[in-house]
């Protein structure tokens, strides 16, 4: 017999021999609360005395940081069947990828051009989503590397293990 058991920090299922721990609920808050900030930020900058960048990707970046907190509050609330679908994990990965462009060029140009509502009126968000957009363009190539890594080396062990 299996308890299921929720907790303050995700879903521990114990059963008699083995834990199970899935972090599911703390990525979903995570992601709720980044792109709140992200939300912010944009909304900060569309004041009629600012004059910073509102081009393409300022409403793509803000709409799918909307998108991605209703998304993410219906996984909170076990509605995940409607992610599972390959065709919606498909687009979903391609906004992302195009959210990944779009926001580190839009950050960039807003450093580039000393947006003052980006760079002086919010400073701390600017500055913790300036350093957001390394981490977005970098954490996937890190994956992919240790991914070839991690392949390469098993490959190679199969193939000593062959000899």
């Amino acid at each position: 017999m299996a308890i299921s058991k929720k907790s303050s920090l995700g879903k521990m299922n114990v059963t008699k021999s083995t834990y199970k721990y899935d972090m599911t609920t703390e990525f979903n808050i995570f992601y709720i609360i980044l792109n709140s900030f992200v939300v912010y930020y944009l909304l900060n900058l569309e004041e009629k005395s600012c004059n910073c960048i509102r081009d393409w990707r300022h409403n793509y970046i803000k709409y799918l940081s909307i998108f991605s907190i209703i998304l993410n509050m219906l996984s909170l609330f076990e509605f995940k069947t409607i992610i599972k679908n390959k065709h919606i994990i498909t687009i979903i990965c391609i906004l992302g990828i195009v959210n990944i462009y779009a926001f580190y060029t839009y950050i960039r140009d807003l450093n580039d051009t000393k947006c003052e509502c980006a760079v002086s009126k919010q400073k701390n968000l600017h500055n913790f989503l300036n350093v957001w957009r390394y981490i977005m363009v970098f954490l996937p190539i890190f994956a992919i590397i240790l991914v070839l890594i991690i392949f390469f080396i098993f490959m190679n062990f199969m193939n000593q293990k062959a000899l």
